[in-house]
């Protein structure tokens, strides 16, 4: 789930940065495969970002509280970590039901078999 969000952040980055001025290269989404690509609309909606960069940081922060012996949280950044959530959710109720979101969700699931 976590490579699905990266590469669908990085995606959409590079999407940005092929329409920005000046740019040289044309759009090469690396980080989500061609199959998954032909299904998106870029650039993602900035909900969705939102949830996707959510996900990755609160995995992250999850696992360096279950498995770093060392990591010693305050309450700023509990504070901090929950109101992440809460802004994905509420990001998340504005995008859900678009095509993008859709194969975000799917993508989830079962990009790892598309493309066989």
């Amino acid at each position: 789930m976590k490579n699905v969000c990266m590469g669908f952040a990085n995606g959409n980055k590079a999407y940005l940065k092929s329409i920005s001025p000046g740019a040289r290269k044309p759009f090469q989404a690396g980080g989500i495969p061609l199959s998954t690509q032909r299904l998106l609309n870029f650039p993602l909606e900035p909900g969705l970002v939102i949830v996707m960069k959510a996900f990755e940081e609160l995995q992250e922060a999850r696992h360096e509280a279950d498995y770093s012996t060392n990591s010693v949280w305050s309450r700023v950044d509990v504070l901090r970590t929950i109101q992440s959530a809460r802004d994905a959710f509420d990001a998340w109720g504005t995008v859900k039901d678009t095509p993008n979101a859709t194969v975000f969700k799917s993508a989830l699931l079962f990009q790892k078999y598309w493309g066989r």
